[in-house]
């Protein structure tokens, strides 16, 4: 193995103490996500993809959310490392086990990739704007609106289908009468696993911190993904 890809994985490994460190301290709830991916490229440039994710809560003992979503991006030929693409979601709360609010999501996003030998650099800043359904409250702002910057290393090891990564997020609310603050951050840890040219499986982990709030939330999640292309 190379010596950048044992440091990477050192990182890693060092970096994933923090967590551990945090759900033992001051995590108020440990969630788990399950999601799905299908997607299909036209032309080369175009995606349009589909996805699927539920998620729990109350220390995996409650469903907090099922959303669908459908996306489209773009890479201009000449402009590889250039990524635009928007998307939409319906985002299914639960109460008790059952479906107590549902909400509209859409979102746009540029993203940019620098590749460094076996290194992948990316940044994504991504605009959201979710509309919350005023007859389950009385929302003083509606709908949403969230700016989500993430910055993303990851590390293709040579000759396995192995890619560990790291990911950093801050999320800015927008339009907001005592002015726009950030009010979350995000961690995550992870690895993809390639199946084959078709389909990958992501695991990881993420622990996530409201800022800025009289009462934020501190949530540790751990995920897996499917993806696959057509």
């Amino acid at each position: 193995m190379h010596q950048s890809a044992r440091l990477f994985i050192l990182m890693l490994l060092l970096v994933s103490l923090i967590p551990g460190q945090m759900i033992a301290q001051e995590t108020k709830d440990c969630n788990a996500m399950l999601g799905a991916e299908v997607s299909k490229k036209f032309n080369k440039s175009l995606d349009i993809s589909l996805s699927e994710e539920i998620r729990s809560k109350n220390f995996l003992e409650e469903v907090d959310r099922l959303s669908t979503g459908v996306g489209i991006a773009y890479n201009h030929p000449r402009f590889k490392d250039l990524k635009v693409g928007a998307g939409y979601e319906l985002l299914s709360y639960f109460k008790e086990n059952l479906i107590d609010e549902n909400r509209h999501r859409f979102s746009a996003y540029v993203q940019y990739k620098y590749s460094y030998g076996y290194f992948d650099f990316s940044l994504r800043s991504r605009f959201q704007s979710t509309y919350r359904d005023e007859s389950m409250g009385n929302y003083k702002v509606n709908p949403k609106n969230k700016l989500r910057n993430r910055l993303n290393v990851a590390y293709n090891i040579y000759g396995t289908p192995y890619t560990p990564y790291t990911s950093f997020e801050l999320t800015n609310t927008l339009g907001l009468v005592n002015g726009d603050y950030f009010d979350r951050y995000r961690i995550r840890l992870g690895c993809e696993y390639r199946l084959n040219k078709k389909s990958s499986i992501d695991f990881f982990t993420r622990y996530s911190k409201d800022i800025n709030q009289k009462e934020g939330a501190e949530i540790l999640s751990f995920g897996l993904s499917y993806q696959f292309k057509l």
